[in-house]
């Protein structure tokens, strides 16, 4: 009985309306492409086909440094870090590249027997390294007394 009414109501519903519902209705699937990548397409068609790109390309070759893995490492960051702001996850991407960095830049191998700490207590002997800077020699400078 309600199943009847059902459909008698949505076939009333559908002459009444047609076609209209249709111009209203979303698609299951868009067929738009992933805006990240129409605008990263966009972009890089853009710099390849202008001049000044064409200039650039052909004067870098000649240059060294271009190849080297600091340069090519520093490129690839900048790509994924324009990736992320797209995202919009840029600062997030920033905060644990600077953690990434300090990680790896704080000597994170073992120190070989031989070589010596930063930290003369640590040394043999200890022994500091040349150059540095000691309470003895900051008072001596204040004092003006020779060294």
């Amino acid at each position: 009985m309600m199943e009847q009414r059902l459909a008698e109501y949505r076939a009333r519903k559908h002459a009444e309306f047609g076609d209209k519902n249709k111009q209203f209705a979303r698609p299951l699937k868009t067929t738009r492409p992933n805006a990240v990548y129409s605008l990263l397409s966009k972009w890089t068609n853009k710099v390849i086909s202008s001049q000044l790109f064409k200039n650039l390309t052909s004067r870098i070759g000649s240059i060294p440094v271009i190849g080297t893995p600091f340069v090519l490492k520093t490129l690839l960051w900048i790509i994924i870090f324009l990736l992320f702001v797209e995202l919009q996850f840029g600062m997030v991407y920033v905060i644990v590249s600077a953690f990434v960095f300090i990680y790896f830049n704080t000597s994170t191998r073992r120190r070989n027997r031989e070589e010596m700490s930063a930290y003369s207590v640590f040394n043999k002997d200890c022994e500091r390294l040349d150059g540095t800077f000691t309470a003895e020699q900051f008072e001596k400078e204040l004092r003006h007394q020779p060294l």
